[in-house]
């Protein structure tokens, strides 16, 4: 999605946005399934699959830890 978009959810919290998507990842079944990340357009850009979608997807809305160098 572009910037100025207003669906566009840049990575820090506190977007409405990605709080929703966030709130629907805790929804999510916690069973093994697919997923779909698409553009703004529709546009199928990667399909994940998992052994837990509620964890996996989950994931995605958790910071990530800086390893460092």
């Amino acid at each position: 999605m572009a910037p100025e978009s207003p669906d566009y959810a840049p990575g820090g919290p506190g977007n409405p946005l990605r709080e929703r998507l966030a709130q629907v990842a805790r929804e999510l079944p916690d069973g093994p399934g697919v997923y779909l990340f698409k553009d703004a357009s529709g546009l199928v850009l990667y399909v994940g699959k998992a052994s837990s979608l509620k964890s996996r997807v989950g994931s995605y809305f958790t910071p990530s830890t800086d390893l460092g160098p």
